[in-house]
């Protein structure tokens, strides 16, 4: 056995060398994956980030427009919706004449038919400061 072994003993070491290179480059492509991974969790983490940051700043500038006036008459409330998701506060779109909701829509135009302006208005101021206020709540909550 030890004169095998003593004949062979650079074959053997050889293969533990093979063994030992292979093992180790299955742990480095293992390592690298890894890495890729958690570089774009990171980076969809950034996105993320400054994309809540971009709707709170614009909710807050809404909220502002709401509580000086009429928020169908308010630029800055046009332009934050273009820049919001569509999903988001259909019936003040629907107010200031932004694609809307069917119901949002109708009951605009219902509350209309019945002169109700002034009614829609203060409706709606209200309606949407609860929907800032609550847009804001639920992106701090995605902030975390």
């Amino acid at each position: 056995m030890f004169d095998w072994l003593g004949k062979y003993w650079h074959d053997v070491l050889d293969v533990a060398s093979t063994a030992a290179t292979v093992a180790a480059a299955g742990l480095a492509w293992c390592a690298i994956r890894r890495g890729n991974r958690q570089a774009q969790a990171s980076a969809d983490a950034l996105v993320r980030e400054r994309r809540i940051d971009f709707e709170l700043g614009h909710l807050d500038k809404m909220g502002e427009a709401v509580g000086l006036g009429n928020p169908g008459g308010s630029e800055t409330i046009t332009r934050s919706l273009t820049l919001l998701p569509a999903d988001e506060f259909p019936r003040l779109r629907a107010r200031v004449g932004m694609s809307s909701t069917r119901e949002a829509d109708a009951a605009f135009t219902e509350r209309q038919k019945q002169g109700q302006e002034q009614a829609v208005i203060d409706d709606y101021q209200q309606t949407m400061r609860d929907e800032i206020n609550q847009a804001i709540e639920r992106r701090l909550a995605e902030r975390g």
